[in-house]
Order: structure tokens, then C-alpha cells, then sequence
């Protein structure tokens, strides 16, 4: 996160969005990578493979990735300070 603040001035990014995006992305991810340990051990103990998970999730994750980016657009149009 600390490389955050020089990368948005450097770009002329507003921190928040800079972060806001970050947050985005790393949600992302959680969802539905194979290295998340909670995700992988709450599959485990429940007894669903990655492969069923991963069919059922692609989707949902989708639309967010698209909602999420339609947020951070509307973010850089309105000057999000």
C-alpha cells in the first residue's frame, strides 16, 4: 500500500481512488484464487472441489470486476478527492 500514494500523484490519480481501486482488485482475487488459504479451507471442510467452486463463482465475479470498474470511471470523472 505505501506505493500507492506516489503512483496516484504520479499518474494524477486521487489517492482514494488510487486505494479504491486497489481494494477492488484484491476482492477480486480473494474470490476466487487458489492460494487464499480461507477460501481454500472453508472449500475443504465443506467438501466442494476448486473446479465446481470455480464454475459457480466466475460469474458473480465477473459482474463485480464490471460494477467495480463502472465505480472507479464514475470516481475519475467526478474528481473523487
Amino acid at each position: 500500500m505505501p506505493v500507492l500514494v506516489p503512483l496516484s500523484d504520479l499518474i494524477g490519480l486521487s489517492r482514494q481512488t488510487c486505494v479504491m481501486a486497489y481494494q477492488y482488485g484484491a476482492i477480486m482475487g480473494d474470490l476466487i484464487v487458489p492460494t487464499n488459504g480461507a477460501l481454500m479451507a472453508i472449500m475443504a471442510v465443506s467438501g466442494i472441489p476448486y473446479n465446481k467452486w470455480f464454475k459457480f463463482a466466475w460469474r458473480p465475479t465477473l459482474l463485480m470486476l464490471l460494477v467495480g470498474a463502472m465505480a472507479i470511471m464514475v470516481a475519475v470523472a467526478a474528481g473523487y478527492k
